[in-house]
């Protein structure tokens, strides 16, 4: 499993995220019937940045998006309210073996959406995570 892979499933274990979705949380795609609330995430980028020299290392920025999906907009706004809370306060931490210099949201508000199909709502929000390879 890549890097990025293991801090961002790392980071979704965090109690104040885990205590809202628990294990309903895919990459790309939730699993048909999944019991909702539940999280949906997705790699946009990952960036090596060697014009940064950070301790002798390469520092890699992950742009990561996380769509809540949820039967009301106030599940998916508790859902983005716990990632950013849990968010905000993780720079300068070792997470899943790797250093995690910094974790910053994307200022771009989440657009909301209903399924007109299945009723439930969701909406976006990005991240970029740099951490050290």
């Amino acid at each position: 499993m890549s890097a990025h892979n293991l801090i961002v499933k790392t980071l979704l274990e965090y109690p104040a995220i885990a205590a809202l979705i628990g294990n309903r949380k895919a990459q790309a795609q939730l699993p048909q019937g999944c019991a909702m609330p539940a999280l949906v995430y997705n790699f946009i980028s990952s960036v090596p940045m060697p014009f940064l020299n950070y301790t002798n290392a390469e520092p890699i920025s992950i742009r990561v998006q996380f769509n809540p999906v949820a039967k009301t907009m106030a599940a998916v706004d508790q859902i983005h309210d716990a990632i950013k809370g849990v968010f905000e306060f993780v720079h300068q931490q070792t997470i899943a073996g790797k250093f995690v210099v910094i974790i910053t949201r994307e200022p771009s508000s989440p657009l909301a959406t209903r399924d007109a199909d299945t009723g439930l709502w969701s909406s976006n929000q990005d991240y970029l995570i740099i951490y050290i390879e």
